[in-house]
């Protein structure tokens, strides 16, 4: 979901994070500080490079992730991203969810830091697939995604790591096309194969996909998402609970509620 401040899916999170940041600095700035650092942990080391990984799960997981999608019940399909994205979701899949589980220890080594599951979900692409340049929030710091199964291979797009775009300014219509062309992004383009990942840093680098090329009567892709935050943060990345967290009710007014299956806190 994008929001009236930023024209990107999933920048929600980056709206509340601003509006509760402006009420701080005008009502309490004395904690001003402290907000912004507690915040530290959410952010990617500017030198952070995508990690490309190969070969991830042997036959029989990969068996067992075709049959997932195989055995999928139309009423299982999640379906409010199909114009905006061509694909179907289905989220917290209990095979994905059992895999993220095991994977984490090997995403914590390749970023660095301990880091705990967040949500998954399972993406399907379709002819009308496509993917518009945004960054993801917080609650996927840390992306493991991984193509299940293709038409054919379809590329995909990074920008290095960049600062939350907090200083944004949109110029029109034109602005994903402007986020392409901007050599401050230095976007690199990689080519997923079936069975190989690819990690990357999802709140803080730029991705995107063109359309999928129509080479088929069919053309799809199946990926798993794995979505990673650092270890202990479940509640820092969730703006309904800053409140709390920092002890200022008026946030709770001023951030965005998020309502979706990713942003529940388990009891």
């Amino acid at each position: 979901m994008k929001s009236f401040r930023f024209p990107w899916y999933d920048s929600n999170w980056l709206t509340s994070y601003l509006r509760a940041k402006e009420h701080i600095a005008r009502h309490y700035p004395d904690r001003l500080a402290h907000f912004i650092d507690a915040f530290a942990v959410l952010r990617v080391d500017p030198g952070f490079q995508l990690h490309v990984v190969n070969d991830v799960f042997d036959d029989g997981i990969r068996s067992r992730l075709r049959q997932a999608v195989a055995l999928l019940q139309d009423g299982e399909l999640e379906r409010h991203e199909f114009f905006s994205f061509g694909r179907l979701l289905v989220h917290d899949h209990p095979v994905l969810t059992e895999l993220q589980d095991e994977l984490a220890l090997r995403v914590g080594d390749l970023v660095g830091e301990e880091v705990e599951a967040c949500y998954n979900f399972l993406n399907l692409y379709t002819n009308l697939g496509v993917c518009p340049p945004h960054m993801d929030s917080p609650v996927a710091k840390w992306t493991f995604d991984y193509c299940i199964e293709q038409s054919a291979p379809w590329p995909i797009h990074f920008s290095q790591v960049v600062p939350w775009p907090e200083e944004w300014r949109d110029g029109g219509a034109d602005w994903g096309e402007r986020i392409k062309q901007d050599p401050a992004n230095r976007f690199t383009t990689y080519v997923m194969q079936e069975n190989q990942a690819l990690l990357f840093a999802g709140s803080s680098q730029w991705h995107y996909r063109e359309r999928i090329e129509q080479k088929y009567r069919r053309n799809y892709s199946h990926q798993a998402f794995f979505h990673y935050i650092p270890k202990g943060t479940r509640e820092l990345v969730m703006p309904q609970y800053w409140a709390r967290l920092f002890g200022i009710p008026q946030l709770q007014d001023l951030v965005i509620q998020e309502t979706d299956n990713r942003l529940a806190v388990s009891a």
